[in-house]
């Protein structure tokens, strides 16, 4: 959010003053958006398959005098 005053406006449609090129304009922004956010959801959903594939793998705990105990983190 590099320019936050921006990120924070609301189109306003109860002023009659506005035209149909800003009802597009806004309309366009708002997509654009939507596009942003749901790259970035895929990249963190994408993330967590890897971190929860990367904690299903086998573990080893010690448990003192050479026993060992194996098992998955889940």
């Amino acid at each position: 959010m590099a320019n936050q005053s921006s990120d924070d406006e609301v189109f306003d449609f109860s002023n009659t003053e506005f035209t149909w090129e800003d009802l597009i304009t806004a309309l366009n922004e708002m997509v654009h958006e939507y596009k942003k956010l749901s790259q970035t959801f895929e990249e963190v959903k994408a993330e967590n398959m890897v971190l929860k594939n990367n904690s299903m793998e086998p573990s080893t705990v010690h448990l003192g005098e050479g026993l060992r105990f194996r098992f998955l983190i889940k």
